[in-house]
């Protein structure tokens, strides 16, 4: 049985359990985007996801998705941001979509309906804020 600790991720086999209880946190983009995409490569969702910053105000998660891979049909649970940092993803809202490139970003307000879809091997940038309940 797994025992969740507070401001820890558990490991997994892809990667290390990492703790979110310090005060700053250095990440390498560039790095974790180029281990990401080759994770997302062996997947048989085409996709890999991690965890960057986790505190009680806001998740921020970087993705990574091979061309073609679609993440359908979901909603944030507090307000969005989901910036391409590599290739290109097109977000589809209810009457739009929105094709992002590299350093381009789309803000979500909580419990917009929307999907994502890679249109060449992307990886995107996502931070979420708290549901305020």
């Amino acid at each position: 049985m797994i025992t969740h600790v507070p401001g820890r991720t558990s490991q997994t086999t892809s990667r290390d359990a990492q703790d979110f209880t310090r005060p700053v946190h250095l990440v390498d983009l560039d790095q974790e985007s180029e281990a990401l995409l080759l994770e997302a490569a062996g997947n048989p969702s085409h996709r890999a996801a991690k965890t960057l910053s986790k505190d009680p105000s806001m998740a921020v998660t970087i993705l990574a998705m091979t061309a073609g891979t679609e993440v359908r049909d979901h909603r944030a649970h507090g307000s969005a941001i989901l910036q391409t940092l590599r290739g290109q993803v097109t977000v589809s809202l209810t009457d739009t979509e929105l094709q992002l490139q590299p350093g381009q970003l789309v803000a979500l307000a909580r419990q917009v309906p929307h999907w994502l879809r890679a249109d060449v091997d992307s990886v995107a940038l996502l931070v979420v804020t708290a549901d305020p309940t």
